[in-house]
């Protein structure tokens, strides 16, 4: 999947901004952390990620401040957004889950209707494997019989 791709890119690229972070390379990781937020594909969740490390990067109180501030922005949207999915997603298998007996029953006749079908079949075979009764050949064997 596409989305797989880029977050492994951005994966990557936040654990670049770590181990400078850890190099304390604080600079670079400023830098490499504003260039993130600039990408227009970076997922909501990476960019919480690169907000907070640029919070705990910024020396100034109010700029710190304004980065965790902007995370708590992204992090609530995204926890409104999934909470919204959740009950989607309860919706949705509490609608599965009444349809389930239904769908069972049809998959229990056509399974039946397969069986019935193959049976159909092998005696058909079976059939068409069976001697064939010649009533020419019937009274050939008559009289072999009698002699």
């Amino acid at each position: 999947m596409a989305t797989d791709r880029v977050s492994e890119r951005f994966d990557r690229a936040f654990a670049e901004l770590h181990q400078l972070f850890e190099d304390d390379k604080i600079d670079e990781c400023v830098e490499l952390a504003q260039n993130l937020l600039e990408e227009s594909d970076i997922p909501r969740y990476h960019g919480i990620k690169v907000l907070i490390m640029l919070s705990s990067c910024t020396a100034d109180w109010r700029d710190a401040e304004a980065y965790r501030l902007e995370a708590e922005q992204l992090w609530s949207f995204l926890h409104d957004a999934l909470a919204h999915l959740r009950l989607c997603l309860d919706s949705c298998n509490e609608v599965l889950q009444k349809e389930k007996p239904e769908y069972d029953a049809e998959m229990l006749r056509r399974a039946e209707e397969q069986d019935q079908d193959m049976e159909e079949a092998q005696a058909a075979v079976a059939a068409m494997e069976a001697p064939f009764d010649d009533p020419v050949e019937l009274a050939k064997a008559e009289r072999d019989d009698e002699e």
